[in-house]
């Protein structure tokens, strides 16, 4: 008897906490991230938690080096399938032009920057984000 209220009050409060709140790991993820290429705005990652799940979305903005660095154009992606491992959560976006899913890698430096890497572009340059801080 002890023993089966004991676990019923122990799945109630499991229950709860993964239906009310974040795990300290998601909940450093959640917010917007910025990174720049040339002094353009190059990409921006904006996570949040719902029902707690993390997602969201990134924006890859078109960046022209020449005849000086300048937008072209934005491909607005959802984020699929994220998981966190350790300090690292991967990621899988589906590029807009040639539907191809890309896999993504955002390692947390610390609080306030993320090292994002596409996995399987070749040898896509490593861009540094920084958390956004209203």
């Amino acid at each position: 008897m002890k023993l089966s209220k004991l676990l019923s009050i122990a799945v109630v409060c499991a229950s709860s906490y993964a239906a009310f709140g974040q795990t300290p790991a998601q909940s450093s993820w959640v917010g917007v991230w910025n990174g720049t290429l040339d002094g353009q705005p190059a990409v921006t990652l904006t996570l949040a938690e719902d029902h707690g799940q993390l997602g969201g979305t990134i924006v890859f903005n078109i960046v022209m080096r020449q005849p000086q660095p300048h937008l072209r154009g934005t491909d607005p992606l959802m984020v699929a399938q994220p998981q966190l491992k350790g300090d690292t959560l991967l990621f899988q976006v589906t590029r807009t032009r040639d539907h191809k899913q890309l896999q993504i890698s955002a390692k947390q430096l610390d609080n306030q920057h993320v090292e994002l890497q596409c996995l399987n572009c070749g040898d896509g340059p490593v861009a540094t984000l920084v958390k956004f801080e209203p």
